[in-house]
């Protein structure tokens, strides 16, 4: 799949934003990432509170790249598995397993948030953590050599 397969498909859209406002944005998805992170480490909230945060964490960052690349989910149900699919194609299809592998936690989430308490243990919670954090510093990596134009900071 590719990115103008996504579009044909309806699963995308092209998001028009100005460099400074593409900066801007991929700012604040990268410090919902690090709150999301942080909250999902809190050992008082449930096993399930903090996956569903070390999920949306991952979710986040995988919007960093669909937003700096110039795209946006499109506004039907299902967006949370788009973001996943551009990202198994981004970077050149890079991130493939890291997009699989958020897939199944997407599953896994859905199952927390809307069917059934203790669906996950704990040790899946510290794995997500561990992926979402290797995730986050390969997009940091990423941004620097694919959209230097914008600039960012660590």
């Amino acid at each position: 799949m590719s990115y103008e397969r996504l579009l044909a498909q309806g699963s995308i859209r092209e998001h028009k934003l100005t460099a400074e406002e593409v900066r801007v944005r991929v700012e604040e998805l990268r410090e919902a990432a690090e709150q999301a992170l942080g909250d999902a480490q809190v050992e008082e909230q449930s096993v399930d509170g903090r996956y569903q945060d070390a999920y949306a964490a991952a979710r986040f960052l995988a919007e960093v790249v669909m937003t700096a690349e110039g795209y946006r989910p499109s506004s039907r149900p299902g967006q949370h598995r788009t973001m996943f699919e551009f990202l198994a194609v981004a970077n050149s299809g890079g991130w493939r397993d890291e997009a699989s592998y958020f897939q199944e936690c997407r599953k896994q989430r859905n199952l927390v948030a809307y069917e059934r308490v203790g669906a996950v243990g704990l040790s899946q919670v510290e794995e997500l953590i561990s992926e979402a954090r290797a995730f986050e510093a390969s997009v940091i990596s990423w941004l620097k050599e694919a959209h230097p134009e914008l600039g960012l900071a660590e």
